[in-house]
C-alpha cells in the first residue's frame, strides 16, 4: 500500500479511536508505515499529521527514484554484457577474430 492509500485508510479510521492530540495522531500514522519509510520517518519529531504525511510522501518518492535509477543502471549492465558475449563468441579458439564484427 503506498503513502496516500494508507492515509486515506487511517483518515477513515482514526474518527473511531480516542481523542489524541497532533503529536499522537502523527505517532500513530508513523507505526503503520512499511518499515522501509518508517526508519526513515522517525528520526523526525512532526507536529502535525500533515508534517508526518508529506514527509513519508517525499521519503516514498525518493525510494521510487532510486529504484528506477537501479533498474536502468541494471539494464544498461545487462546490455553491455550481451555485447561483450556476442564479442566473445565471434573470437575462434586461435586468438583470431571473426570477420564480421558488427552488433
Amino acid at each position: 500500500m503506498n503513502v496516500r492509500d494508507y492515509e486515506a485508510r487511517f483518515s477513515q479510521l482514526y474518527h473511531f479511536a480516542r481523542e489524541m492530540d497532533a503529536v499522537d495522531l502523527a505517532r500513530k500514522f508513523i507505526r503503520g508505515l512499511r518499515h522501509e519509510l518508517r526508519k526513515l520517518v522517525t528520526s523526525h519529531r512532526f507536529a502535525t499529521l500533515a508534517e508526518t504525511v508529506e514527509s513519508a510522501l517525499a521519503v516514498e518518492q525518493e525510494e521510487a527514484m532510486h529504484e528506477t535509477e537501479r533498474l536502468r543502471r541494471t539494464d544498461r549492465f545487462n546490455v553491455l554484457w550481451r555485447r561483450l558475449c556476442r564479442c566473445l563468441e565471434m573470437v575462434s579458439f586461435d586468438g583470431e577474430v571473426a570477420k564480421d564484427l558488427s552488433f
